[in-house]
């Protein structure tokens, strides 16, 4: 479909070309063409700092092609005008950047964390590309959903705490490997087995709350400290296999002297470490609780947010839009079904279209669709009639192709839920109505 937008906007602009080439952006040329590619080059890595070589990959590979260009050019008339071009993409990637930042706040936010935890290269490229299958094309990037963004969000976090738990733990990880060569699970078993336990305690201290070193320091030095004691120990187990009594006395009293030595010398850090250990086991159903109200919050902003965007789309006069627990309430008002008829009118769809949009933007986990109906007649009438209503709209959502992957479910109440007096015209009129109730997706 791309390719034949694509074609059809190249026999219209045939003679002018088909890619959209900048004009070559000035370039000071008073220090002389080195000064002006070191100043070209420093913008590039500042912007490359700043995530736009993912928030606007196109512009940012041309600027970089046309920097490399500028580098392997004799005269300076081309040096100055690669440079130029380099300068001219990197400000339409700037820009589209500047544009899409805010959008994307939690998404860039995460991948700094990764970057400055120092993520694996390949994790980091490999969430990335997730990123840039949106932001390299303007098409698919207005089709990126809420969902995608919480996805890829919760993607460079994962690297993150990777990233973290290899920083701390690789070393202990190492020791306990090189231990469990030698023998340990066998030899020492007791001991390995602890230090295995301190290990995973530190990797469960890291996952707590990563952000904060005074909280998991001491469990990675308790691991360190045991991981340390276990492969001294299984050593002086292989050593001493074949001596003699007399020589294993000896082996032991030496191996006993160094322990006291190195104890002496990590007191502070070991004995505060072991000290530590019931503590973290005490304080983990607190910060556990502390960890669950930070995500409770982070969660509520979340739904506030998705509450806040679903608003922005209805003036008052359409749409009353809520929350109601964990889910969102759209109550539409410009629905205007007929009296005793579930037919949806004309002058709906407009409104109908924005809940699209809105469903759009949410991948819903679930979304219930419940019609009412005015207290003209039966009670019987109006339940069947209130079905009705909710399965017409449910079939109108149902028959987007973009919405086919969601569950709707319908519910009739009549006139049993009110919302003003059925005494008036008026009233009648805004009581025959729909309320959409959305739970959303489980990552929002």
């Amino acid at each position: 479909m791309k390719l034949l937008r694509y074609a059809g906007l190249c026999l219209i602009l045939i003679g002018a070309g088909c890619a959209s080439r900048p004009e070559p952006a000035a370039i000071s040329k008073a220090a002389g063409p080195e000064a002006a590619m070191t100043a070209q080059q420093e913008v590039l890595e500042e912007a490359h700092r700043n995530h736009v070589d993912v928030l606007s990959p196109v512009a940012f590979k041309e600027a970089s092609k046309f920097m490399e260009k500028a580098k392997k050019q004799k005269d300076d008339k081309d040096i100055y005008e690669s440079l130029g071009m380099s300068k001219a993409y990197l400000l339409e990637a700037q820009a589209e950047t500047n544009a899409r930042s805010l959008d994307l706040r939690d998404v860039v936010d995460a991948r700094n964390e990764a970057i400055t935890a120092g993520a694996d290269f390949e994790a980091l490229d490999s969430t990335d590309n997730d990123l840039m299958k949106f932001t390299k094309d303007s098409d698919d990037y207005k089709e990126m959903k809420t969902a995608d963004k919480n996805k890829i969000a919760a993607k460079y976090l994962k690297v993150e705490l990777a990233a973290i738990k290899t920083s701390k733990l690789a070393e202990i990880k190492s020791t306990l490997d090189v231990a469990k060569s030698k023998g340990a699970n066998t030899l020492v078993p007791k001991t390995y087995r602890t230090a295995m336990m301190r290990f995973r305690a530190a990797e469960k201290a890291i996952e707590t709350d990563r952000h904060s070193q005074n909280y998991y320091q001491p469990a990675v030095n308790a691991a360190a400290a045991s991981a340390n004691r276990t492969l001294s120990l299984v050593e002086t187990a292989v050593a001493t296999q074949n001596q003699t009594p007399e020589q294993r006395a000896l082996t032991l009293d030496a191996r006993n002297k160094a322990l006291r030595e190195a104890d002496e010398m990590n007191t502070e850090v070991t004995e505060a470490s072991l000290q530590k250990d019931e503590a973290l086991a005490a304080q983990g159903a607190s910060l556990s609780a502390m960890s669950d109200e930070r995500n409770e919050l982070k969660m509520k902003e979340m739904q506030d947010k998705a509450v806040a965007d679903a608003a922005a789309k209805f003036d008052s006069s359409e749409a009353e839009v809520y929350r109601q627990g964990q889910n969102l309430v759209i109550r539409l008002k410009q629905v205007n079904f007929a009296s005793g008829r579930s037919e949806l009118p004309a002058q709906s769809m407009p409104v109908l279209g924005k809940v699209k949009s809105v469903l759009q933007d949410l991948n819903p986990q679930a979304v219930m669709i419940q019609g009412h109906t005015d207290a003209v007649g039966s009670a019987t009438k109006n339940q069947r009639l209130s079905e009705q209503r909710a399965a017409a709209v449910a079939k109108y959502f149902e028959s987007d192709s973009a919405l086919s992957r969601n569950q709707f479910d319908t519910a009739g109440f009549g006139f049993s839920k009110p919302l003003t007096s059925n005494k008036t015209r008026e009233g009648r009129a805004q009581n025959r109505r729909v309320d959409i109730v959305i739970t959303p997706a489980s990552q929002l």
